[in-house]
């Protein structure tokens, strides 16, 4: 007869399950493998004594066929949804305190994309660690949301901390296929001190979060609120009025002069908002009393100094080593890759030679005229100019042809 399942034993070994969306069922199953029994009902009933809410099993959502009728679904979805059920829906979200518990830094990274400035040639991606809110990366570009930019966006932030979360989480949409296998191709290839005992073989679920077996990846739309409110509403109102008076169509001219007068203002601004955000101190909330004035930085990169609301031991970092090997040959396909390009180089060197002549330095901008203070549009004398220098020589065909980046290749 098998021993008994010692649960204290196996306590964070059984947690790590439940979080990557394994049932009582398949828990049960994977440690009789290992000559332990233990019933489903008891499983469930220490889950829910160390306040694990149970996820369901999604072993085959990365199917590619699942995967269509996810992202199919998921649209539909959000296509019916209007505005006031999408605000109550996220109220409820923020308010709900059932979501599970992450146990610590690098256990779940959050990954997802910034859309609401897209149709203006604006992509954002970022990252954001789930227990400490700490934001790992932002990338503002042409092409920030390519499946092979995120891969490579991902890639690059393992190769600089030397490290690998647990687990990821993104929006599922296709893009994100390329990061999802590299990054199942390290966990794979890695040792996995999650699990005590010897599992017969990583699963790619086991990489991945799905919260509450859905496609919402609410940590990161908290974070895109917060980043909106504070940033790029200003930029979206001034963008959008200019859409609105017929001074931006959408044609590749008006999105390259868009992006070479303003973003390199923007990207100053959202990396100067990331350095804060990681350094802000959290305010006091009735649920979340303890965390107050904990600075994302410091619960990040220094968790031994918190200790767990329910066990009283001090919280660990939960990130895994890499396989330096297998990360460099990943990296090899990145050269086509430059964080921040949002314009080919032949295009925007000579973007900046016609600025110069209108006095206009979009890397070190002249401070704001009391005229666009009161607007609440600056630079929008220079933005005219420009557009009418990018149209002439769109008409004229002269060289060089000016683009927009090309989408790199999915790997």
């Amino acid at each position: 007869m098998s021993p008994a399942l010692n649960f204290d034993v196996y306590r964070e070994e059984i947690s790590a399950l439940s979080f990557s969306g394994h049932s009582p069922q398949t828990i049960r199953k994977i440690f009789a493998k290992h000559k332990y029994s233990a019933t489903e009902s008891a499983i469930q009933r220490r889950l829910y004594q160390w306040g694990v809410r149970q996820l369901p099993d999604s072993r085959s959502v990365l199917q590619d066929e699942a995967w269509k009728t996810r992202i199919k679904n998921l649209v539909a979805s959000r296509l019916r949804s209007n505005t006031g059920r999408h605000k109550d829906r996220l109220q409820k979200q923020k308010s709900d305190d059932s979501n599970p518990a992450v146990p610590g830094p690098n256990f779940v990274w959050h990954l997802g994309t910034f859309r609401q400035l897209e149709r203006f040639g604006i992509q954002i991606y970022g990252a954001v660690d789930s227990y400490s809110q700490y934001a790992l990366w932002l990338d503002i570009g042409g092409n920030a949301c390519s499946g092979a930019s995120v891969r490579c966006q991902y890639l690059e932030k393992v190769a600089h901390v030397c490290l690998q979360p647990r687990v990821i989480q993104t929006d599922l949409s296709s893009e994100t296929r390329p990061v999802v296998r590299a990054h199942y191709a390290l966990r794979e290839s890695g040792p996995d001190i999650s699990y005590t005992y010897r599992m017969p073989r990583l699963m790619i679920e086991d990489c991945l979060w799905y919260n509450g077996g859905g496609a919402d990846n609410r940590q990161m739309q908290s974070w895109w609120e917060q980043l909106f409110k504070s940033r790029l509403s200003f930029w979206n109102q001034y963008f959008t009025s200019l859409e609105e008076d017929g001074l931006f169509t959408g044609s590749e001219q008006d999105k390259i002069t868009l992006l070479a007068v303003f973003m390199p203002m923007i990207q100053k601004e959202l990396k100067a908002y990331m350095k804060e955000w990681n350094e802000h101190k959290s305010r006091k909330t009735f649920k979340k009393a303890a965390d107050v004035n904990e600075q994302p930085s410091v619960k990040y990169f220094e968790p031994h100094t918190k200790k767990d609301a329910r066990s009283g031991a001090a919280v660990r970092d939960y990130a895994l080593p890499v396989d330096p090997i297998l990360l460099e040959e990943l990296q090899r396909n990145n050269t086509t890759w430059k964080q921040g390009e949002y314009l080919p180089s032949a295009t925007l060197a000579w973007c900046h030679a016609k600025l110069d002549i209108l006095g206009f330095n979009p890397l070190n901008p002249p401070p704001r005229s009391s005229e666009d203070n009161r607007t609440g549009q600056p630079y929008r004398d220079i933005y005219l100019s420009f557009r009418q220098i990018v149209d002439h020589h769109h008409r004229t065909r002269e060289q060089p042809k000016l683009s927009l980046c090309v989408k790199p290749e999915d790997y």
